[in-house]
């Protein structure tokens, strides 16, 4: 996987649980606050822009940011899975039985 699809994989997943955070801000049923500390993480590590926003969150609310830096390290660990995950399947590719392969004239 190569370093621009692993941003818009970051920045994609990032969007989704933001607006999914802001739904659950607004709706009464959904709680917001899970999504939102979840998206941060994912969304600094392709943005410069959120990262200078973190900063300046982290001095102004420094007990908020136990929780960020605890959702920051699972989501590092579950992009470390799902890399080792990829890995793993793609070096064990077996060729397709003759039987399965197309034939070509």
């Amino acid at each position: 996987m190569t370093a621009a699809a692993l941003r818009i994989i970051k920045l994609a997943g990032g969007t989704i649980l933001l607006v999914v955070g802001i739904a659950g801000a607004i709706l009464p049923v959904l709680p917001g606050w899970p999504f939102l500390l979840l998206a941060l993480p994912l969304l600094s590590a392709a943005s410069p822009r959120v990262r200078k926003l973190l900063r300046v969150l982290r001095i102004r609310y420094p007990s908020i940011f136990r929780v960020y830096d605890f959702a920051a390290m699972n989501s590092q660990r579950i992009i470390r899975r799902i890399r080792r995950v990829r890995r793993r399947h793609t070096s064990t590719r077996r060729p397709r039985p003759a039987q399965y392969r197309s034939k070509t004239s």
